[in-house]
């Protein structure tokens, strides 16, 4: 007992499943079983703040994902219309893309080629 004092605990590394929402939460409410009203109150704020940029930053990465998407989807659009490959027709239903979509593409792409050609002719 003369070197209980200096007992080093070891650290525990939990395993991986524990890191769940379904396990976080029985773990959290053993732990403040012997907290004080301020302490839990304190605690119960910091998860929150937690909860919420977790939140944003998954609604954030959702967008991300989307913009994505939508760009390579334009991306295909456009090499679709240059190389004259099918009707917009075709290519929104081959691409399973709405066919407004594919006539702003279209649009767009018109728009730009007229402008590359005046930026041409003024050179």
């Amino acid at each position: 007992m003369k070197y209980a004092h200096t007992f080093i605990p070891l650290k525990q590394d939990f395993p991986p499943f524990w890191e769940k929402e379904h396990f976080k939460v029985p773990l959290m409410r053993l732990d403040t079983s012997r907290m004080s009203p301020v302490d839990k109150a304190l605690l119960e704020n910091t998860l929150m703040r937690i909860k919420t940029v977790e939140d944003s930053t998954s609604a954030k990465i959702e967008q991300e994902k989307l913009k994505a998407v939508e760009s390579t989807k334009k991306e295909a659009v456009k090499k679709l219309l240059t190389m004259g490959l099918g009707t917009a027709e075709q290519i929104a239903e081959v691409q399973g893309i709405s066919l407004e979509f594919v006539i702003q593409v279209k649009k767009n792409l018109a728009i730009a080629q007229k402008r590359k050609t005046q930026n041409n002719r003024k050179k």
